[in-house]
C-alpha cells in the first residue's frame, strides 16, 4: 500500500509541475514601406510568457526608421530600430519608416538662378549623386565639391559661360558619384573686358566695384551657403568645409580663393594654375609678393588678415605635367613671376619651397610626359587625395 501511495503522490507532483508552465502568446510583426524587420522577422511568432525578444528594423536606401507602433507598452524603446519586447500578452506591432529626403533630387543636375538678395549675381549648377541616396539617417553629413567654371575664351554672351558651366557639371557627375559628394559649379562670366579675368579671380576682379562683379569670392560663398540651406531643408546636412577642384583658370581661382578663405576648405586640388600658385607669403627674399603672386596685400583687398594657421591645416595637392608650357602671367600683378623661372616647370620647385617654408600641408607633383591636360592618372590621384582627406561620416 505504501508503494501505491508513493506512486500516486509522484504522479500528482508531476501533474502539478506541468500545470505551472506559463501560457504562450502570439507576436505579430509588420512594417511600412521603406524597410523591414529582420529580427525576428515579419509574420506571427509564438513565445512563452516572459520571453525577451530582440526587435531589429532595417531601413531601405533613402529611408530611415521612425518608431514602433501598435501594442508597444512592452517595448523597451519605441524610437530605437534595435530594441527588445517582453512577451506577456498577444501583441501586434509595426515598424514605421519614412523617406530621408525626396529621392527625386538625386542624380539630377539642377540650375539655381541668380539671387542678389542671397548674395550671388550669377546662377550655379548643382548635382546630388545617386550614390548619396543610401544616406542612413536624418543626421548624415555630406561634403560639397566646388569646381569654379572655366569657359576657355572671353565673351560678353553669358549663355556661352552658362553652357560651359553646364557641360562642366555634366562631365563631373561621375567624379562626384565616385567620391560620394554633392557638386556645385558656378556660372561666373569671362567678359571681353581686357582687364578682368573673373574666372581666374584675378586682382582687378577682386578690386572691382561693379555690382555683379564685386567680391566674386563672397558670391561663391553665398552660393555654397544657399546650396547647403536647400539640402538642409531636405534633411541633409552639408559639412562646414568644402572640397575644391580646379585646373588651369579654375586652378588659379582655387589657389587664390584658398588663401582668402582657408577656414571654409577641407581639401583642395590645384592643377596647372596658369603658371603660378598663389604663395602663402608676404615676401620672398627681397621681393614683396602682392596678390595674386602672394598675400602681401590681401588684407587691403579682402578686409581681413591672412590666417596662416587655418591655411596650414588644409591638405593641398598641386599638380601639372612636366611638359606644360601654359602660363597666364598675371598682367594685373605687381610682381613678375618670371623672376622665379622662365617657365611654369622651372618655377615649380620655387613654389614648392615657398609652401614648405610656410609650413603648409602641401604636395607638388609633376606628371612626366604630360602637357596642359588632365590625364587618367591625375583623375585617379586627385580622387584618392580627396577620399583620404574627408572626415568619415
Amino acid at each position: 500500500m505504501a508503494r501505491v501511495s508513493v506512486f500516486f503522490a509522484a504522479t500528482a507532483l508531476v501533474a502539478g509541475m506541468v500545470g505551472c508552465v506559463g501560457p504562450e502568446y502570439g507576436l505579430t510583426i509588420a512594417s511600412t514601406t521603406g524597410g523591414e524587420v529582420i529580427s525576428p522577422g515579419e509574420g506571427t511568432f509564438t513565445y512563452d510568457a516572459g520571453t525577451a525578444v530582440d526587435l531589429v528594423a532595417e531601413p531601405d536606401e533613402c529611408y530611415r526608421f521612425i518608431t514602433w507602433t501598435g501594442n508597444v507598452s512592452a517595448i523597451a524603446d519605441v524610437n530605437a530600430a534595435a530594441t527588445t519586447i517582453i512577451i506577456n500578452d498577444d501583441y501586434t506591432i509595426t515598424a514605421s519608416f519614412a523617406s530621408v529626403i525626396d529621392d527625386s533630387i538625386f542624380g539630377k543636375l539642377t540650375k539655381v538662378e541668380a539671387d542678389p538678395q542671397r548674395g550671388f549675381h550669377w546662377a550655379y549648377y548643382f548635382y546630388l549623386p545617386n550614390s548619396l541616396c543610401s544616406l542612413g539617417g536624418e543626421h548624415q553629413t555630406i561634403y560639397l565639391l566646388v569646381e569654379p567654371n572655366r569657359t576657355g575664351y572671353p565673351s560678353d554672351d553669358q549663355e556661352a559661360h552658362d553652357s560651359a558651366a553646364r557641360a562642366l557639371a555634366n562631365a563631373r557627375e561621375s567624379y562626384a558619384e565616385q567620391l560620394g559628394v554633392a557638386l556645385l559649379v558656378p556660372t561666373f562670366p569671362r567678359p571681353q573686358h581686357p582687364d578682368l579675368y573673373i574666372q581666374a579671380l584675378d586682382r582687378n576682379t577682386m578690386l572691382s566695384t561693379i555690382d555683379e562683379y564685386e567680391r566674386i569670392d563672397l558670391q561663391l560663398l553665398s552660393m555654397i551657403d544657399d546650396a547647403s540651406d536647400r539640402l538642409s531643408g531636405s534633411g541633409i546636412t552639408v559639412h562646414g568645409r568644402i572640397l575644391m577642384w580646379g585646373f588651369s583658370a579654375s586652378g588659379m581661382f582655387v589657389s587664390r580663393f584658398a588663401v582668402m578663405h582657408p577656414d571654409r576648405i577641407q581639401a583642395a586640388t590645384i592643377g596647372a594654375p596658369g603658371g603660378w600658385p598663389t604663395a602663402p607669403l608676404e615676401q620672398w627674399e627681397d621681393i614683396s609678393l602682392t596678390y595674386p603672386v602672394g598675400i602681401a596685400d590681401t588684407k587691403e583687398i579682402t578686409g581681413k588678415e591672412f590666417d596662416i594657421e587655418e591655411f596650414r591645416s588644409i591638405p593641398l595637392y598641386f599638380y601639372m605635367g612636366d611638359m606644360d608650357t601654359y602660363q597666364r602671367l598675371p598682367y594685373d600683378a605687381q610682381v613678375d613671376v618670371r623672376l622665379f623661372g622662365a617657365t611654369p616647370v622651372e618655377r615649380w620647385p620655387i613654389a614648392e619651397e615657398m609652401y614648405e617654408s610656410a609650413g603648409c600641408n602641401s604636395q607638388f607633383v609633376l606628371y612626366p610626359g604630360v602637357g596642359h591636360q588632365i590625364t587618367d592618372a591625375m583623375w585617379a590621384d586627385t580622387k584618392d587625395f580627396f577620399l583620404n582627406n574627408m572626415e568619415p561620416p
